[in-house]
């Protein structure tokens, strides 16, 4: 999940490397023993934090890739429990 997470911090902008992490991290949140999340976490805070406003405003003004984007920077915010900008 790290290497996932870092390899998303290189590309923010990969809506599928993102796509994998959170399908990664929904099963890290399934098992029934705890999964070391600290560092993941807070790349996931970094990438969200430093992107999420030039993502929104291309959404806003209609880029489909933006808004998929804000779509799946959402469920990862959830994934790792990180707050929304």
């Amino acid at each position: 999940i790290e290497r996932m997470a870092e390899q998303l911090f290189d590309n923010p902008d990969d809506c599928s490397c993102m796509e994998q992490l959170n399908n990664v991290a929904a099963l890290a949140r399934a098992v029934p023993f705890e999964v070391n999340l600290w560092r993941p976490q807070t790349l996931c805070f970094k990438i969200i934090h430093a992107h999420w406003s030039d993502q929104k405003r291309k959404a806003v003004a209609g880029d489909a890739k933006a808004r998929e984007w804000i779509r799946s920077a959402t469920v990862l915010a959830e994934n790792f429990s990180v707050q929304l900008p």
